[in-house]
């Protein structure tokens, strides 16, 4: 059964049943509580009259009599001498004689007239000490036919009690529930996670602060769906990518060896050029050394996508002045060597960082802009509180082309596809996952000069 209908049956019913108790009660109770009331009342009315009359002489008791029965009393008085009737004048044949006359004494009329005739009697001493008897008689005829009236309308007050109920209990089972309704309604949509939806109905009540609830519920759900699905994409392009890499390096490690598998085999046959062994032995060696590199290269990269440069225990308080201070001497001697000038200006700059991983970083981008400076060009190197520049004097600018891919594993520009002058074509791939790994924004760029730009910002 659905809530509406419940709340339909259960209201209904409970107001038709305290009105059916309500009328019960009324029908027992009300003639016993009527005649409490009653009783007392006579009670108080004929004590007052027992005080006016008594100590008085006979005849003033009458006469006192007389101008009380002239009031609006409650009651009809009676006056006794003995068993004779003093007042009013008439005989009294239904008195109960044999009964002892005590101070107040309730006795009921017989034989019974239409409705319920009751009496009280008390006693008076008159002033010269004889002793007669008051007696007040009361109807119950009033409270008799109002219980009868209540009983012959009874069907018709429970009809309408009925009536008014169901009315009653459907405009609230309608309106109790039509908040829940939309609340139901409006958890439905939820299910299909459209990004928008929301539930706040008004009010401090338990629906109201369920739905506050749902909607915030909803909007955490939809926040942890769109990072889930951003981690989803993520986890895809970095698969794509390991995918991508692997075959790249399988074609970069396939080449050489087939090469040098080549020059084996003619060393062995002794045909040609391949008898001269000496030359090809270290041309041998070269290959491999360059292979050696490589791997190095592509264990490095390894290490940083298994490193969790996120977790704090690798952190540390990096002295990036420090490293490079210590770096120059071997930077000066090379830039003699090639003819550089090299050029650079320091400030003491502390970052938190990954010491081993960004000190590898810092060499592959200084290292790059020696190994691309043409003769006698000049390098400069600047690091400010929150910048790192490393310029150099290019032998050739890099398109626009070669600076979106120059970061790409095993990418080498057309001027440096010879290994022997463009290394492993991963040393910029290595800075990129670095950096970005620690969150550092860096950027290649060529200036109007003809110096080609790193920078990078933390």
């Amino acid at each position: 059964m659905k809530l509406t209908s419940k709340n339909f049956l259960v209201i209904n019913g409970l107001i038709f049943s305290v009105i059916t108790v309500t009328l019960a009660i009324l029908y027992i109770f009300m003639p016993v509580y009527y005649e409490e009331v009653r009783v007392d009342q006579v009670k108080e009315a004929v004590d007052k009259v027992q005080q006016n009359l008594d100590g008085q002489d006979k005849e003033e008791v009458l006469k006192r009599l007389t101008t009380l029965d002239n009031q609006d009393l409650p009651f009809s008085l009676y006056l006794f001498e003995g068993e004779t009737v003093v007042y009013p004048y008439v005989d009294r044949n239904n008195t109960n004689s044999d009964q002892p006359l005590n101070d107040f004494e309730i006795t009921v009329s017989s034989p019974p007239v239409e409705g319920e005739i009751r009496s009280l009697r008390q006693k008076i001493v008159t002033k010269d000490g004889q002793e007669i008897t008051l007696e007040a008689q009361y109807s119950l005829q009033p409270i008799s036919d109002a219980s009868r009236v209540l009983l012959a309308i009874y069907p018709v007050i429970l009809v309408i009690a009925l009536v008014i109920g169901t009315i009653v209990a459907y405009i609230y089972s309608r309106s109790s529930t039509k908040r829940i309704k939309l609340l139901s309604k409006t958890s439905r949509q939820m299910l299909s996670l459209k990004e928008g939806l929301s539930c706040q109905l008004e009010g401090k009540d338990e629906i109201a602060e369920l739905s506050r609830d749902i909607t915030s519920m909803y909007q955490q759900l939809r926040q942890t769906v769109v990072r889930l699905e951003v981690e989803i994409e993520k986890t895809a392009l970095s698969e794509r990518s390991k995918e991508e890499f692997l075959r790249i390096t399988s074609h970069e490690l396939k080449t050489p060896i087939t090469s040098m598998m080549g020059i084996v085999d003619g060393m062995l046959l002794g045909v040609g050029d391949f008898k001269n062994r000496d030359y090809y032995l270290k041309e041998c060696r070269r290959i491999l050394e360059e292979q050696s590199q490589l791997v190095q290269d592509i264990l490095t990269i390894s290490k940083i996508d298994m490193a969790d440069f996120l977790d704090t225990k690798y952190w540390e308080t990096y002295a990036m002045t420090r490293f490079l201070e210590e770096q120059l001497p071997t930077y000066q001697l090379l830039a003699k060597m090639k003819g550089y000038e090299f050029d650079y200006a320091l400030s003491e700059v502390t970052v938190e960082a990954n010491r081993i991983y960004l000190e590898k970083a810092l060499k592959n981008i200084i290292d790059n802009a020696f190994q691309y400076t043409r003769p006698e060009g000049k390098i400069r190197i600047q690091l400010t509180e929150k910048h790192l520049v490393v310029e150099n004097q290019a032998q050739t600018l890099l398109s626009d082309s070669d600076l979106s891919k120059v970061f790409e594993p095993f990418y080498r520009p057309d001027y440096s596809r010879n290994r022997k002058d463009g290394g492993t074509g991963l040393g910029l791939y290595i800075v990129q996952k670095i950096l970005s790994r620690h969150k550092f924004n860096y950027r290649l760029e060529n200036t109007d000069d003809g110096w080609v730009r790193f920078t990078l910002d933390w």
